[in-house]
């Protein structure tokens, strides 16, 4: 939970909210899937092992991953480490999975090793151009106002002098991209608060779309 935590922050300030549940859930269906296949696919895996699943911890390595790719020289201080790249932990975690991989808790390692792959191929799609978190975030939006019974206020139209966000809009879905990315290589570089207030609206502007 811990874990959780700390990497859904990172996740969800560099990339955007709406971005973390639906990383959490796929990562969770994914390390499942990993771990019932291996089960039919793989039984020298498991020798005299009982087969059940308990937990979402895939979830948790898949969000962590998904942080650890889209910022990794993000640093967190680490008691006795001092600040430690995000990326090495998460490398420790992958490594320590498949170390104990054959050990008597083979299917909740191999649950890990699935969500760690989701939540990194999670970031490299949407980096891609790709965002596997929009249907997720479709149909919770769809649930949301079924169950919104407030009455809709009339909208009312208001003026404000251009800003940064507003011109980023204006710009093709390629041009976005590339902004997006030289932020996000920036807080790789140099961390978050290295962002101008112009990069951060930008940044804020894009986790919504």
């Amino acid at each position: 939970m811990l874990a959780m935590y700390w990497f859904g922050n990172i996740l969800s300030d560099i990339g955007g909210s709406r971005r973390v549940w639906p990383a959490y859930v796929y990562g969770a269906l994914t390390g499942a899937i990993f771990s019932f296949a291996s089960y039919y696919l793989l039984p020298q895996l498991w020798p005299g092992q009982a087969s059940y699943m308990l937990g979402a911890s895939a979830g948790v390595m898949a969000i962590l991953l998904a942080a650890a790719t889209l910022a990794p020289d993000y640093k967190l201080y680490m008691l006795f480490f001092g600040a430690v790249s995000i990326k090495y932990i998460a490398l420790a975690y992958v490594v320590l999975d498949l170390f104990f991989l054959t050990g008597t808790n083979t299917g909740g390692h191999l649950a890990h090793i699935g969500g760690a792959l989701f939540g990194w191929f999670y970031i490299f799609q949407l980096r891609r151009g790709f965002d596997m978190s929009a249907g997720f975030n479709r149909v919770l939006d769809k649930i949301k106002n079924f169950f919104d019974n407030k009455p809709r206020q009339k909208a009312r139209v208001t003026y404000r002098r251009p800003t940064a966000s507003s011109d980023f809009g204006a710009l093709s879905k390629t041009e976005r991209q590339r902004r997006i990315d030289d932020i996000l290589d920036k807080i790789s570089k140099s961390g978050y608060d290295s962002l101008s207030k112009e990069e951060k609206e930008i940044l804020f502007k894009a986790s919504k779309d």
